[in-house]
């Protein structure tokens, strides 16, 4: 059995783009809520590895309403929110998901150490930020979250 290092794709410059084409039904298989939410996190870890670009959820005629406190979303609803809850640096992800039944147990999904969920000490030309309700100047710009040790920093308008 050949064995592909993942590694081997995280500097290559491709000129086309690798989409992940995922059945919502597989996350019916799963037993339990727990279960259902770890089956997404293993999905978007192994589409994180490999340098996929997309991930299309495609709703088949298998794809049921969730049961129990989920009974609201369809198993395709629940499977695309738990995605872009993984895929959005951990430091935003309190401001921008309230609570919600679907991500009950996201807790239990691996981290994906995707390139752009940079921690507070790593450094790149952009920073993915969230602006806050904070009092400034005026015309003096906003304050944004961008994961810096719990600090805000200041953008001009």
């Amino acid at each position: 059995m050949h064995r592909v290092d993942p590694d081997l794709y995280k500097n290559t410059i491709r000129n086309f783009t690798l989409t992940m084409v995922v059945p919502s039904s597989i996350v019916d298989n799963a037993q339990s809520l727990e279960l259902k939410t770890y089956l997404v996190g293993q999905v978007a870890k192994a589409a994180t590895l490999f340098c996929v670009n997309e991930i299309v959820i495609v709703s088949d005629d298998k794809s049921q309403q969730m049961k129990g406190i989920l009974q609201d979303l369809t198993t395709t609803e629940f499977f695309v929110q738990n995605l872009e809850y993984l895929e959005t640096p951990q430091y935003l992800r309190k401001t921008l998901f309230p609570r919600s039944p679907a991500l009950r147990f996201a807790g239990l999904m691996n981290p994906l150490d995707a390139g752009h969920h940079l921690r507070a000490n790593g450094w790149n030309e952009y920073r993915e930020g969230c602006v806050v309700k904070r009092p400034v100047k005026e015309n003096k710009g906003s304050w944004v979250n961008v994961g810096l040790f719990k600090q805000d920093c200041q953008v001009d308008l």
